[in-house]
């Protein structure tokens, strides 16, 4: 069995169904060492603020999505490893739109103090409901912080 198709077969417990790989992607974390001055972008740090992927994946017209995150680096507090709101993919969460980050959820929702930091080591494979509320902050060490991100939904969705 391949490291793919054991992966996918979790994914087949948590949703109850055959799962199939919908959306792949390799998240990078590191401090810019280089002023880009050239580049006329918004400033918007590192951070991830707090979300949820399930009205995204929905609009594309998937059902229940489980994402899972394989740590190709350590995944300490300060490398900007994962904040949940446990319990938040069990009810709606509004979100709000803003100018440059896409919707985020409201305060109300997903209040800071509920927040669960996921510490992670390299090779530890994180799994969730897309529905949960999560983010990430900036990763203020010299080390990247890697995720390979992968969505899977029911073969019958």
């Amino acid at each position: 069995m391949t490291s793919a198709s054991a992966i996918r077969d979790v994914a087949s417990v948590v949703i109850g169904a055959n799962a199939v790989l919908m959306e792949d992607k390799v998240t990078y974390k590191a401090a810019l060492t280089e002023d880009a001055a050239w580049a006329d972008l918004p400033i918007l740090g590192e951070d991830v603020r707090k979300h949820s992927d399930a009205a995204y994946f929905a609009a594309r017209g998937f059902g229940q999505v489980i994402t899972m995150a394989l740590c190709l680096d350590d995944c300490p507090a300060e490398a900007g490893a994962l904040q949940v709101w446990p319990g938040s993919h069990e009810r709606p969460a509004r979100h709000q739109p803003t100018a440059n980050q896409g919707p985020v959820v409201t305060d109300e929702d997903a209040p800071d103090e509920q927040a669960v930091t996921l510490e992670a080591s390299a090779g530890t494979l994180l799994t969730w409901d897309a529905a949960l509320v999560h983010a990430s902050g900036p990763n203020r060490t010299d080390r990247p912080r890697r995720l390979l991100v992968l969505g899977y939904t029911a073969s019958n969705a």
